[in-house]
């Protein structure tokens, strides 16, 4: 099954990219709780990588918390410009 999402983030892309290198797993459980997922498992999250002109890291994560058939997600977050200070970021699952 192949996921697709995005919102739109009121900051500045670098500082997006910032905040998700250093902090993407405890944002990620914090989505999913909230949601009302159950307690998730922390996600695997690798380096922060160029990608056209902005970046994009890839996240592995079993027992996600989230009901069938989200239990296991592999795929990336892009994080990019959108014009101002303004940030495109979507998840690609």
């Amino acid at each position: 099954m192949f996921l697709y999402d995005f919102t739109i983030v009121e900051a500045r892309v670098d500082l997006v990219a910032e905040r998700l290198r250093a902090g993407a797993p405890s944002i990620l459980r914090a989505a999913v709780m909230q949601a009302g997922g159950s307690d998730p498992s922390p996600p695997e999250v690798g380096s922060l990588r160029p990608r056209a002109d902005g970046w994009a890291l890839p996240v592995h994560w079993d027992q996600s918390g989230w009901p069938a058939p989200f239990a296991r997600l592999d795929g990336e977050l892009e994080i990019a410009p959108v014009g101002g200070d303004r940030t495109h970021l979507s998840v690609s699952a």
